[in-house]
């Protein structure tokens, strides 16, 4: 009599360690399968490819650029990559046609300014991503 005693007691034990492996995250969604992965790379790789993008802009936005006076006012000799408080016009040389440094002359007394846009851009990404994630867990 003992021994179905004990065979009782041992198949209660297995029936709560069952329920105790079941989760029910895994019950809802089911286990980790191609469906899962293919749906996890669907999300993650366009927003980490568009994150690429926007930590990578101010390379293309404001590039390091050449640049020299081609109008002045009072000097008479003019050096590349040098700044006059007379110039009128400078020419800018860069791998690309258009930037904010030669959009807006971002250079001499100015340069701080492209950098000031990748901080602004940083602060954008900082706030955003503390606004919009307590507002996405909402």
């Amino acid at each position: 009599m003992e021994r179905n005693g004990d065979d009782q007691s041992g198949s209660k034990d297995q029936s709560t360690e069952v329920k105790k492996d079941e989760d029910k995250m895994v019950n809802a969604i089911g286990a980790l399968e191609r469906w899962q992965i293919i749906l996890c790379l669907m999300v993650a790789v366009p927003t980490k490819v568009s994150a690429a993008w926007q930590q990578l802009g101010i390379v293309f936005v404001a590039p390091a650029t050449s640049f020299q006076c081609t109008e002045t006012n009072l000097t008479d000799s003019i050096q590349p990559a040098t700044c006059y408080k007379d110039c009128v016009k400078y020419e800018y040389y860069t791998e690309f046609e258009n930037t904010i440094i030669s959009e807006w002359d971002l250079i001499c007394e100015r340069a701080w300014m492209a950098n000031f846009t990748q901080m602004l851009c940083m602060a954008g990404v900082l706030l955003g991503s503390v606004i919009f994630g307590f507002i996405a867990d909402r």
